[in-house]
């Protein structure tokens, strides 16, 4: 029965795919009114008074457009992105020098055997972060949690980790951020960067990049595929609008490679807000919400960090000549 089961489940998916590559090749290109940008093609089909727009995934809502000739019989509509809400920055904070007090843990996520998950953190240490300075989050059996030979770990007994699906199942972070938080107390650390198993560093000087970084955009949190979502039809956002979440202003961001000033950090773990959201809105948007400044990691480095693996173009070592600090998501042997 399990095995019928889990080749429906394979079938159902390779339809929808099917259906996605359809609509997304042969549907009505849709360009951001706001920009120009074009965001990808979509089937719009107008059904009992509602307006489907099949196979976009793109955070864009829609918008009357201006009509210059007045005309009763024809109207039309187009779609728009939101801009990502900004305050002016602190020019003192901009301006600062990196000090010699100031440390970032590393908090690497994964959830594989002891073996797999020992090979990443010695590729991790000493070459891109001291061993002192990386802690193993790690989500997967608990008996095999005491088998890593590693002295920094903390393990995370989380349902809303440990999820099949995770984004209609809202996977979580909040309890890592939690656990951190509490380990991170009576220890020096003034910063944090995350980062999922499959996120390897490719620059020896990672984390000093990531703070010069944060000071350019005098910002308290760097996130990748930084995004404005609230009254988008982003199907995140939908779903989370049908549970009751209210309307204010949501982000999103990808859910690995964020780099955090540890007060943000420590305010985002104590704070119940946006949780039970999935985890790629719960974060930024808690952040924001709380009065921290969240902004999008530098230009250059958003071609080497996904969400699909079908996007990486170049492997570690070429990306790493075109300018890349990380690549992710990376399913292969360890460079």
């Amino acid at each position: 029965m399990r095995s019928v089961r889990q080749a429906l489940s394979a079938l159902r998916k390779t339809l929808r795919a099917a259906a996605l590559g359809l609509f997304r090749t042969l549907g009505t290109e849709i360009r951001d009114e706001r920009t120009g940008q074009p965001v990808g093609r979509a089937f719009i089909i107008g059904w009992g008074g509602r307006v489907q727009v099949l196979g976009l995934t793109a955070a864009v809502f829609p918008v009357p457009r201006p009509q210059p000739r007045l005309t009763y019989w024809r109207q039309e509509f187009a779609f728009a992105s939101h801009p990502l809400p900004d305050a002016a920055p602190d020019a003192d904070l901009a301006s600062a020098p990196i000090s010699a007090g100031e440390r970032t843990l590393v908090v690497v996520l994964d959830h594989r055997s002891p073996a797999q998950v020992s090979a990443l953190l010695n590729h991790w240490c000493p070459r891109f972060a001291p061993a002192e300075d990386v802690l193993l989050a790690y989500g997967g059996p608990a008996e095999t949690f005491p088998a890593i030979p590693w002295p920094q770990k903390v393990f995370l007994d989380d349902p809303r980790l440990r999820t099949r699906d995770h984004q209609r199942e809202l996977q979580s972070y909040h309890a890592i951020f939690r656990q951190v938080a509490a380990w991170m107390e009576g220890r020096n650390f003034t910063h944090v960067l995350f980062m999922e198993g499959d996120h390897l560093p490719l620059v020896e000087d990672l984390t000093t990049r990531y703070l010069h970084a944060l000071r350019a955009e005098a910002a308290d949190v760097l996130a990748y595929e930084l995004e404005r979502f609230d009254h988008t039809l982003h199907p995140h956002w939908l779903n989370a609008r049908s549970a009751g979440w209210d309307e204010g202003i949501t982000l999103s961001m990808l859910g690995t490679g964020h780099f955090w000033r540890r007060e943000a950090w420590d305010a985002v773990a104590r704070s119940p807000l946006g949780s039970e959201l999935y985890l790629e809105l719960h974060l930024p948007t808690a952040a924001h919400r709380l009065g921290y400044r969240v902004r999008p990691v530098p230009a250059s480095q958003r071609p080497f960090v996904h969400s699909d693996p079908r996007r990486i173009v170049r492997p570690p070592a070429r990306a790493a000549a075109s300018g890349a600090w990380t690549i992710h998501p990376w399913k292969a042997a360890l460079p």
